[in-house]
């Protein structure tokens, strides 16, 4: 399993972890107009290859456009057709905000989002 990935020149990195019939897909990068089919691709691939349920780590994602969105759209209705689930893991407080505003997460599972790291406060006082 893959702890950090880097954006190539696309700006897009996808990795995936099968155990069973379900897919954890780590995302990492931009996911746009350019990479937003790459991404679709990807995850039908899973499916045709026998995972019925896919898990989306959003975590290391650093811009989703509606592109993006239209995809977890697809990839829902593709493991909703076999009888899976599709859940979106650790997306940053702004796709969270996103997914909640356009009633995306009453179609598939959406995790807590990860708190913005300016908003995170430190325990260590100051130093003089």
């Amino acid at each position: 399993m893959t702890d950090h990935l880097e954006p190539t020149e696309g700006g897009l990195v996808l990795d995936a972890t099968v155990e069973g019939r379900i897919a954890v897909v780590r995302v990492a990068g931009e996911v746009d107009l350019a990479s937003a089919a790459r991404f679709q691709a990807y995850g039908e691939q899973l499916v045709d290859d026998g995972a019925q349920s896919l898990v989306v780590d959003c975590s290391q994602i650093g811009f989703m456009g509606s592109t993006g969105l239209r995809v977890l759209v697809a990839l829902h209705q593709r493991v909703e057709a076999v009888g899976g689930t599709l859940t979106v893991q650790q997306p940053s407080a702004a796709l969270h905000r996103i997914l909640t505003i356009t009633g995306l997460t009453d179609h598939f599972t959406v995790g807590d989002p990860v708190p913005a790291m300016d908003r995170v406060e430190d325990d260590e006082p100051p130093s003089a």
